[in-house]
């Protein structure tokens, strides 16, 4: 009866507080992930900068050399 319907509708709630707080839970798992991603990114793209940086000068420094010779 009227007990058997309140347990059904508890457990109802009690199921949907799970299931959003799983979602909360993935959303923000996702959201350090991308973050994380986008980090490792823009240190990759920064190293990879630095070392054409190197590169270029050391180009430039052999160019003066040879033009001193």
């Amino acid at each position: 009866g009227e007990n058997e319907s309140r347990t059904i509708l508890d457990a109802f709630f009690l199921g949907k507080a799970v299931a959003e707080a799983l979602s909360e839970r993935a959303e923000s798992a996702a959201g350090e992930l991308l973050s994380t991603i986008g980090r490792l990114q823009a240190e990759q793209q920064k190293q990879l900068l630095e070392f054409q940086e190197e590169v270029l000068e050391k180009a430039r420094r052999a160019r003066e050399e040879a033009a001193t010779d």
